[in-house]
């Protein structure tokens, strides 16, 4: 048996890992398209991350679905995620990209808006299962329900692969229109964070073991390090030695992801103490945290041009080609900090509407208080 939370009171230390990743976020949309040293460690879990814990809040236990609470339940999720999506990502689209409806709408990343699209994809699939289980099965027990979501996530996660091993192309218009390959790239990681909610006490208790975080890692270190090196590997070999390798290197990759994702959240579970609201870094990442979304729809609008910085950070005009790290660190973040201030300042002037913070916002409107 597990012990699963029924309050609905927020998990302080999850609010601020949540804060933390959407740094990790501006972060490396400072940098992009040039992938910097320290966003080659950072991408390998910043979204999987983002998704796992997505699915660790999504999660609520002693849920009653029929077809009334999953109309309600969708509904509301479409009114949070879709409609700041479309509003802000066409004025950034149309405005900061001369992109038009058409080409954002079959562009595979919405011009980077694409995560609440995914997002609710994730929603809607996660309901629907939940529906449908709660039709065909009213009995207890959880593992075969967690069992069969977590393999038709995989199954998703492998279809594109698939396509291409049998020359069907994934990336298409219509599959981009609903950003599938993200999707079914991603689902996994929010399935992840269900169970983990769901299963916290014996997850903690593996993670509290003083062995557990060495293991993990020396293998995150050494998977990372041999994916850099097997890289250039595939580019020189041809024909089923080249296939065999890619398909290593996919599992490669899909593992360094896992094991980052469990090092960060890990520490976060571990140090928790030090990210309640009684500490200054605490208190700052949960408000961050709690602000996810304004910050995701504004922030593209504030990035700015450091072309000439990312040279001086991947050094490429020295022979020697060593990166600065150090700078790319303190830089990067205090930029990052600059443009979230900015969207925290916009958004809680957008805020001052009930009307607009609940569509733009996802807010709930302030019931008027009657004498």
């Amino acid at each position: 048996m597990t012990t699963t939370p029924t309050s609905t009171k927020r998990i302080e230390y999850i609010d601020a890992l949540r804060g933390f990743t959407m740094i990790l976020v501006v972060f490396s949309h400072l940098y992009i398209p040039d992938i910097t040293p320290l966003n080659k460690i950072f991408i390998t879990f910043r979204m999987p991350l983002f998704f796992f814990i997505s699915g660790f809040i999504a999660y609520k236990a002693n849920e009653i679905w029929n077809l009334s609470s999953y109309t309600a339940k969708l509904l509301n999720k479409c009114r949070i995620q879709l409609i700041p999506t479309l509003v802000f990502g066409l004025l950034f689209s149309y405005i900061i990209r001369n992109h038009d409806l058409l080409t954002f709408a079959f562009d595979g990343d919405k011009d980077g808006y694409w995560f609440t699209i995914v997002l609710l994809g994730m929603f809607v699939i996660y309901y629907t299962y939940n529906l449908i289980i709660s039709i065909l099965y009213t009995g207890g027990g959880v593992w075969y329900k967690n069992i069969i979501l977590y393999v038709i996530a995989i199954v998703l996660c492998g279809i594109p692969y698939l396509c291409g091993v049998f020359g069907v192309s994934f990336n298409n218009s219509y599959s981009n229109l609903l950003c599938l390959p993200l999707l079914f790239n991603y689902f996994q990681f929010f399935v992840l964070g269900l169970i983990a909610r769901q299963f916290q006490d014996k997850i903690h208790q593996i993670i509290e073991n003083k062995y557990f975080s060495a293991c993990i890692i020396i293998l995150f270190v050494s998977l990372f390090w041999w994916l850099q090196i097997d890289s250039q590997h595939i580019n020189n070999s041809i024909g089923l030695i080249h296939r065999l390798l890619l398909l290593i290197n996919i599992i490669g990759r899909l593992l360094v992801r896992y094991l980052g994702l469990i090092i960060v959240y890990s520490f976060f579970r571990k140090y928790q103490t030090s990210f309640t609201q009684a500490t200054k870094i605490g208190s700052s990442l949960q408000y961050i945290g709690r602000h996810t979304l304004d910050i995701y729809v504004l922030h593209y609008f504030f990035l700015p041009n450091i072309a000439p910085i990312k040279e001086f950070i991947l050094n490429t005009q020295h022979t020697w080609n060593s990166p600065n790290i150090v700078f790319e660190l303190f830089f990067g973040v205090s930029v990052a900090l600059m443009v979230i201030a900015m969207c925290l300042l916009v958004s809680k002037v957008l805020r001052t509407s009930d009307v607009l913070a609940h569509f733009l916002f996802g807010a709930k409107i302030k019931k008027e208080e009657t004498h």
